[in-house]
């Protein structure tokens, strides 16, 4: 009879899941649509690093973290096209200032006379 050592896993075991971090990071919407990236395996172990750490699968933490760096950059982008569009409206409306109404030129007469100025 010759003695066989038992196997150890070769796999991670799996996280332990704190209810907080956990929670807030599960989506409440079906999830049907699947992604998929081929990644170095030194970045693949600090992604379950810190999934592990935050107590949450490798899938919520991915999620979480695309979801919230989508938005951000959503944000950004759209801050910049308001900024853009806001900034040419404001040009045009300095610029393009038409003709004076009869309103404001006797109002512009009125401030000549309480204020000297020609």
């Amino acid at each position: 009879m010759t003695y066989r050592p038992k196997r150890m896993p070769t796999t991670r075991p799996k996280p332990t899941r704190k209810a907080p971090a956990a929670s807030a990071a599960r989506s409440t919407r079906a999830r049907t649509e699947r992604l998929e990236t081929r990644i170095a395996a030194a970045d693949k172990a600090l992604i379950e690093q810190a999934a592990e750490l935050r107590g949450m699968t490798v899938s919520e933490f991915v999620i979480a973290v695309l979801r919230r760096a989508s938005q951000k950059t959503v944000e950004q982008l759209r801050t910049l096209e308001y900024s853009r569009r806001d900034q040419a409206a404001l040009v045009s409306a300095l610029f393009d200032t038409g003709r004076a109404t009869s309103r404001l030129r006797r109002a512009t007469r009125r401030y000549r006379q309480a204020f000297n100025t020609k």
